[in-house]
């Protein structure tokens, strides 16, 4: 399915990412998307037949993101996509890969093997002599280990079976690794970053040595490279292909320059479908090896293949670099940007000369400032500073647009860069991006702006409780009747929602409500139309709602009737625009015309802060605090266990705990207090290991906001968190409070505490904290070890 502008993905991602943990990073394929999550997390979507998802199911196409369990136990630092393989970057300095990919083990393919020397005309081993078996196979070990013409191989001692035995190994061929391994031949080297092309991967490493006392070091840095290698791009100076890693033979004196992939800007090992370019220090060299038909090197009209990294002819450092399937992006330290390769990727006269050419469109003295540069397939982006950014988020992009890649709607050339079609989300900017062979993938900010265009699969910000009550998951005790047709055929569309969180976020709506016989409330709003009541209601829950310019001309003059700041500002700007006038703007009214107004009247209540976290703590009051209504909210007793503890009286919204299994079962199931409270009791008695994290929880899951619970600063009262998170079935809070601990940890800020952070990561099933915690024991007992060992010399 062709998809001719960006779209929405966040209702789908919703499903498997928390709501809570922001995504770090993405990186695409050709046909399959891996996201890595703040916590260390990461999921895959998209083609899975040959392995590329590491989610163990053979599966062409997997549509949802999956999270890849086999990488729970460890905080994945960074991300990079083959064609069809995989590799993901930990903290502690491993390095996985999964996909399509070279066997480990030694199982070369004979028959095949035999078939590929039969290319000759003749057998091999039954139609050849001595002599002639020994000149075909110093043909092809000449050119596979790209040595000279005339050396030793030309004596007689030379070994025909040891040859043989290299070419059938170089024509292996790749199997789908279904689960993420271990990449091989990384023995004694810490992983920093990672690079892949169509079927070969180069990583940045550093050598791992023992430091004063107990700690270790990394010194300094390299390249190591594995995959296919038969147009050099293995940088080892031959053309085998082999599945171990093994070094880059790098110049004399250069050595790497290693990014952690934590900053969107951050871009100095880059590889296309067959070549690799990295920055090296010192004085920021670019370095390019592999295939270079296309000028994708920058090395000249001398250099179409080049098995070792040689460097690129720039006036000025670079900083960035970039490649796409067989073109390459450089961006320098005086601000140009130079592009080299195929000319439908980069446009400009690079191919002619193969060497770099500079886009004075996007340099120095264009009046742009390149913040970051990405390419992939046959496009090239460019993300503009952010000071430059202006109102709404903005990504260039040129190159062959045949696969909508683009974003520019027209598959075509397009020779000059142009923004990518982003929908308006006024006060976003791009925080990560990816770019494949046929899609791209890029994460935003959430806008400053809460009215935000009409598109997605259904409401997508918020918190996540709020987004299941509006959803239904509790029964609505409020029907909001519009105007517009109804289900059943009706005058009258009728909406539903729950008193209490209406009382929270809009008093002013809630009182007007009206009793209805029987139970529940009701308000009618009948001068206004469904989708803007509707509207309404989403704001209400999520603090942002979906709406064309239409409707929010009519929600402009409700948002001014209920007295919402934020939303009248937000409905300001999704249905004003500015004119070519100076001090007039347009603004459209419900009826659909265009009508001056002035700047002033604009200009009011824009910058309106949202107070959504603080409304929703409204769901969650000490008894004594305040006075919530009786109706719509239960009154819970929280005791410690064995009465120890100080007792906690809270009233907390029932469409709230609806939300939750725990809740739910305990308020509707067949237990002694949701019996009783059926019967009238006026509040219900829970047990908790700690009344203070109960609370804790509590307000989290109402607001959605766990920045407040500081979990790395006390990691006893982080373990009494993550007791409770998991009791009550909060599994976005579990998976933060773990996330804290397992730095903590690492840190060596929780040596106390070891042994029970140790129990806990058992109990609760917490494999990254389990095997983070195992790590630093071994670590604690190395070094205590090694202190006695210290004391008896």
């Amino acid at each position: 399915l062709d998809v001719p502008q960006p779209r929405c993905a966040n209702a789908a991602i919703g499903r498997a990412v928390p709501a809570s943990t922001p995504i770090r990073a993405v990186a695409c394929g050709e046909a399959h998307t891996l996201v890595l999550t703040l916590r260390g997390d990461v999921f895959a979507c998209g083609r899975s037949r040959e392995g590329q998802l590491g989610v163990g199911m053979p599966l062409t196409t997997e549509r949802g993101l999956h999270l890849i369990e086999d990488l729970r136990p460890y905080r994945v630092e960074q991300i990079a996509c083959g064609n069809m393989h995989s590799v993901a970057v930990t903290s502690s300095g491993h390095a996985f890969e999964w996909g399509l990919l070279l066997p480990l083990s030694k199982a070369v393919d004979t028959a095949e093997w035999a078939e590929k020397r039969s290319g000759i005309g003749k057998d091999f081993n039954e139609d050849l002599n001595d002599k002639q078996r020994r000149i075909v196979a110093q043909s092809w070990s000449h050119y596979m280990r790209n040595s000279a013409a005339a050396d030793a191989e030309d004596s007689e001692d030379f070994d025909t079976r040891a040859a043989v035995s290299m070419l059938s190994d170089a024509e292996c061929r790749r199997l789908a690794v279904r689960n993420p391994r271990l990449c091989g031949g990384l023995e004694g080297l810490r992983v920093r970053s990672a690079a892949c092309g169509y079927a070969h991967t180069v990583l940045a490493v550093g050598y791992v040595h023992k430091g004063e006392g107990d700690s270790t070091g990394v010194a300094g840095d390299t390249l190591v490279a594995a995959g296919y290698g038969e147009k050099g791009q293995l940088g080892d100076g031959g053309r085998c292909s082999r599945a171990r890693f093994a070094h880059v033979a790098m110049p004399p004196g250069a050595k790497v320059v290693a990014g952690t992939g934590g900053a969107i800007g951050e871009a100095y090992l880059a590889c296309g479908l067959n070549h690799t370019a990295a920055i090296a220090a010192p004085g920021g060299q670019l370095l390019t090896w592999g295939y270079g038909v296309f000028g994708q090197l920058g090395l000249g009209h001398g250099r179409k293949e080049q098995c070792t990294p040689q460097c690129v002819d720039l006036p000025s450092a670079v900083l960035r670099v970039a490649c796409g399937e067989n073109h390459t992006l450089a961006a320098t330290e005086d601000g140009s940007l130079y592009a080299f390769g195929h000319r439908d990727a980069v446009g400009g006269a690079s191919h002619r000369e193969r060497l770099p050419e500079r886009r004075q469109d996007l340099s120095c003295g264009s009046g742009e400032r390149v913040q970051a540069i990405f390419a992939g397939g046959a496009g090239c982006f460019a993300l503009p500073h952010e000071a430059s950014v202006g109102n709404y988020p903005a990504l260039y992009a040129w190159g062959y647009n045949q696969r909508l890649a683009l974003g520019h709607f027209t598959p075509r050339l397009d020779a000059r860069p142009g923004p990518v079609a982003f929908p308006p989300l006024p006060g976003a900017v791009v925080t990560a991006f990816s770019a494949g062979a046929n899609h791209c993938v890029a994460v935003l900010e959430s806008p400053r702006c809460c009215v935000l265009p009409p598109g997605g699969a259904g409401p997508f910000l918020g918190a996540r409780s709020m987004l299941q009550a509006l959803a239904g998951a509790a029964p609505y005790d409020v029907h909001v009747r519009a105007r517009g047709k109804a289900c059943n055929g009706g005058s009258d569309a009728p909406l539903g929602a729950h008193r209490s969180i209406l009382l929270a976020r809009c008093p002013s709506l809630a009182e007007h409500l009206e009793e209805v016989a029987g139970g529940g409330w009701s308000f009618v709003l009948s001068e206004y139309t469904v989708f803007c009541v509707a509207a309404l209601l989403e704001y209400l829950y999520t603090d942002y709602c979906r709406v064309g310019a239409d409707v929010a001309a009519e929600l402009k003059r409700l948002a001014k009737d209920l007295g919402l700041g934020r939303l009248l500002a937000g409905v300001c700007s999704a249905s004003e625009t500015d004119s070519v006038s100076e001090g007039v703007r347009w603004a459209r009214t419900a009826s659909g015309r265009w009508e001056q107004v002035a700047v002033a009247q604009y200009e009011a209540d824009q910058d309106v802060m949202s107070t959504y976290a603080e409304d929703l703590q409204r769901l969650v009051v000490e008894v004594g605090d305040g006075v919530p209504p009786t109706d719509g909210f239960v009154e819970l007793v929280v005791r410690d266990v064995g009465g120890a503890g100080a007792v906690q009286r809270l009233h907390v919204a029932r469409a709230l705990l609806l939300t939750n299994d725990f809740f739910r079962t305990f308020l509707e199931g067949d237990f002694s207090e949701a019996v009783e409270l059926r019967s009238g009791r006026h509040c219900a008695e829970l047990i908790a290991d700690d009344t203070e994290a109960f609370m804790l929880c509590l307000r989290a899951f109402a607001t959605g906001a766990h920045s407040h619970l500081r979990t790395a600063d006390d990691p006893q009262a982080a373990l009494a968190l993550l007791a409770e998170a998991h009791r009550l079935e909060l599994h976005d809070i579990v998976g933060d409070v773990e996330s804290a601990l397992s730095q903590a940890v690492a840190e060596g800020r929780c040596a106390a505490q070891l042994p029970e952070v140790q129990a806990a990561a058992r109990i609760f099933s917490l494999p990254r904290l389990a095997q983070i915690a195992s790590e630093e024991g071994r670590r604690v007992e190395a070094a205590v070890e090694d202190e006695l060992m210290r004391a008896e010399c």
